[in-house]
């Protein structure tokens, strides 16, 4: 007989049946742009692949590698380090063996990751494109932790990658150790554009969050009885037989509930009568398997299959029904050891045989067998009595197929349901186990879920929390611990050491400044005097103090080693000792403080007085005095002009000259009588000459509004364009400007006092000479 695979999907969906669910469920991850930061707002969703290893619960945060030809992603005048053969697509595909396409490896360092993008297809006239898993597996071999295939059609849409339908690429299942998933074509756009001219990119893939979480997690295996699809059967059979110690342990410790399927489809109406219904189906091809070696005419048929299939699902139900859902495990695993299909003993016969052996007869108070044998014929009568019916425990499948709106439907085999949710992933016992745990609260998962064949130990040496935490830190001194979790890892930072968060909110050990954070530079004595200083150290700290001024004469000006004035130049300043010692004890304090303090630091440093030039180091010509001391402005380091005509400089440094001059003090006063004579300048235009101006443009503006009684008609400023005003007859124009002035205080026409006698009078007048044509606005009465 053939080894028929019996999935993909596509092999399911002939012309003879209909699959019985709602619709194939994409599951999605998330993505999260760590680098450049600018984008660390950015989420892209990627559809797990059904094969690999998702890092179910965590998180994995790696550089992004984009394998292509093309010379525009990397920096100017580098060449691509890859390229394939001619007769093979472009690296980007990911169809080739990288090792083909000019050795393309990427670097691998502990601690680190690599996320390898490659794109879909391709497709067109002669073009060859490969299979999914294809990609990723070269992917893998060239070093990629994770792989994103971008898809090469625009929309949102994302499909879930399978399995091909042959034994070659399904064996790659077992040797593929990464995550895959496809991104949409617009976020891929967007990454290309991102890693253009050799930039770097750094993604954080995100899996904390896709399969639901309870206290008690609920899932279930969907699998098959034939043992003759190859690759796939095989692998269903491997995991019943390894998993199944495990699972009745879970299940008897209460933390997980469990309950086995198996696949259904259904036949077409118009082929229910067919050979192939009727080698496949029960109940007038209500209930359908697939022939195992493909043959109707030969072999097995589905209907064996389907029949065996029930018998294990009422198993279950009897052993659920005993308090004993576990030994479903037992059943499945001896009967696909001793019922095989090339050893003819496939069948009823060998089911009942596992059944007695197992104990069945005993469960239910010794009603199981009876129990068993109701449960795999009981047919309901269909409704109008025309139909065949239907059989209970095949109707309970049917609707844990189609899923609900909290229930993910099923259409592959195997498929394993989690919390509702369907894992993504290779069918072994480290995988689905993980994606169990996963399914629990953050932190409460069972202690088996943190053994080190489940989730990677992130605090073994080298590890990213080994790194991330500090632990071999010399300076840590063995004081860091790094404590291993599920999801991740978690530091626990000793003394000197704080817990931190890196970009992508990792935990870090970071040191931790106590001279700056804490309050140990005013407690602690030996840091808190005036000339003591707390230096910070990574992971500590140390204080030293009272440190001595060095630029005394007790210490020779700063140990002999800062210039020293000359007894002759010593004259010029009353005997005074010049030397170019500063003392630097607050910069010390600050370098220390910020642990920065640079190897063999003082707390003196060389440096010039005030107007001498020099690098300040001892010798003759250390500094030279560039003035004579009454000419120095030491404040600002400046020398001013000698106004008496002597010299100003020592030149060399002994100095001579003059001590005839302009003091400081004439400077300054000769400094503000030149203020004062500007400024009264200043005024002097403004009062004789702006403001003369201004007041004549301020009447000529106001005489297009009022008659002003000291300005002459001549002189007056028509209205617009120098035309006239209209004439009295006509009503006076309306504008802001009427508004303005009919709501503010009348403006006064003159300056003179008028009598209260005469204000009527003046009045009267104003009103007049409007009416007679001067200005259409009249300021006496109100305007509305």
């Amino acid at each position: 007989m053939s080894n028929a695979p019996l999935l993909p999907l596509v092999v399911l969906l002939g012309a003879l049946f209909t699959v019985t669910q709602a619709g194939f469920t994409v599951e999605q991850a998330a993505i999260r742009i760590i680098s450049p930061p600018n984008y660390k707002t950015q989420r892209l969703k990627w559809a797990l692949a059904d094969f690999g290893e998702p890092k179910y619960g965590g998180t994995l945060v790696g550089k992004l590698i984009y394998p292509t030809e093309d010379p525009s992603f990397y920096p100017i005048g580098q060449r691509p380090p890859v390229k394939c053969p001619a007769d093979q697509p472009d690296a980007q595909y990911g169809c080739a063996p990288f090792s083909s396409c000019g050795g393309y490896q990427v670097s691998k360092e502990p601690g680190k990751f690599n996320i390898m993008m490659v794109d879909r297809g391709p497709r067109g006239t002669g073009a060859s494109p490969c299979f999914f898993i294809n990609k990723v597996y070269n992917a893998q071999l060239a070093g990629a932790d994770a792989v994103l295939v971008v898809n090469d059609e625009d929309g949102d849409d994302l499909s879930t990658a399978v399995v091909p339908d042959d034994d070659k690429n399904a064996g790659l299942l077992r040797n593929l150790t990464v995550s895959a998933g496809m991104i949409t074509r617009a976020d891929g756009e967007l990454l290309k554009g991102l890693l253009r001219g050799g930039k770097s990119v750094t993604l954080a893939l995100n899996w904390t969050g896709v399969l639901p979480r309870s206290s008690v997690v609920s899932w279930e295996f969907w699998t098959n009885s034939n043992d003759e699809c190859g690759t796939i059967c095989d692998m269903q059979r491997t995991f019943v037989r390894d998993f199944r110690d495990l699972a009745k342990t879970l299940m008897s410790s209460g933390l997980v509930t469990f309950t086995p399927h198996y696949l259904l489809w259904r036949c077409n109406d118009d082929e229910v009568e067919s050979d192939e219904c009727r080698s496949q189906c029960m109940l007038g091809g209500t209930y359908c398997m697939l022939d195992p070696d493909g043959d109707v005419s030969k072999g097995y048929s589905g209907l064996d299959v389907l029949q065996v299939n029930v018998r294990q699902l009422c198993f279950f139900q009897v052993a659920n029904a005993s308090g004993r859902p576990e030994l479903w495990w037992d059943y499945a695993d001896a009967y696909a050891a001793n019922c095989t299909m090339k050893d003819k003993k496939y069948g009823e016969d060998c089911a009942v045989q596992v059944f007695n052996a197992l104990g069945g007869p005993q469960l239910l108070s010794g009603a199981g067998l009876q129990h068993w044998n109701t449960c795999s014929t009981a047919v309901t009568p269909a409704k109008d009595g025309k139909g065949p019916g239907t059989l209970d425990i095949l109707e309970k499948e049917l609707l844990a197929q189609y899923g609900d709106l909290s229930t993910a439907s099923v259409s592959i085999l195997p498929t394993v349901r989690i919390n509702g949710q369907q894992y993504r992933g290779n069918l072994d016992v480290a995988g689905v186990l993980r994606g169990l745990c996963s399914a629990f609260p953050e932190g409460r998962e069972p202690a088996v879920c943190l053994e080190k064949w489940v989730s990677e130990d992130e605090c073994e040496t080298g590890g990213q929390g080994y790194n991330a935490c500090r632990v071999g830190d010399a300076a840590a001194k063995g004081r860091n611990r790094c404590t291993n979790t599920f999801t991740s890892y978690r530091c626990e930072c000793g003394q000197g050491w704080v817990r931190s968060a890196d970009l992508a909110g990792s935990e870090v050990c970071e040191d931790l400044n106590e001279c700056l954070a804490t309050n140990i530079p005013l407690t602690n004595p030996a840091c808190s005097c005036e000339r003591c200083a707390c230096i910070n150290t990574i992971g500590g700290y140390s204080c030293v103090g009272p440190l001595p001024n060095k630029c005394t004469a007790e210490y020779n000006f700063g140990e002999g080693k800062c210039w020293q004035a000359s007894s002759q130049l010593k004259k010029f300043f009353g005997g005074k000792a010049i030397n170019a010692c500063v003392d630097a004890m607050r910069d010390y304090q600050r370098l220390a403080a910020r642990g920065v303090l640079p190897a063999g630091a003082d707390t003196y440093r060389c440096e010039c007085p005030a107007c001498f030039d020099g690098d300040g180091k001892a010798g003759p010509d250390g500094c030279a005095m560039r003035c004579l001391p009454h000419l120095c402005v030491e404040a600002q380091n400046v020398c001013v002009p000698d106004q008496s005509g002597g010299a100003s400089s020592g030149g060399s440094g002994s100095g001579s000259g003059s001590k005839s001059g302009v003091g400081g003090v004439g400077v300054f006063f000769i400094v503000l009588l030149t203020i004062s004579c500007t400024a009264g300048l200043l005024y002097a235009a403004y009062h004789f000459v702006l403001r003369k101006r201004m007041d004549s443009e301020i009447r000529s503006i106001m005489s297009q509004y009022m008659p002003l009684e000291n300005m002459p008609a001549n002189e007056r400023t028509p209205l617009m364009g120098g035309e006239e005003p209209p004439p009295p007859s006509d009503p006076p124009p309306r504008s802001r400007y009427v508004h303005m002035m009919a709501t503010e205080p009348p403006i006064p026409l003159t300056t003179t006092t008028t009598p209260a006698s005469a204000t009527t009078t003046a009045t009267t007048t104003a009103g007049s000479a409007v009416r007679q044509g001067d200005h259409p606005l009249d300021f006496t009465q109100p305007h509305h």
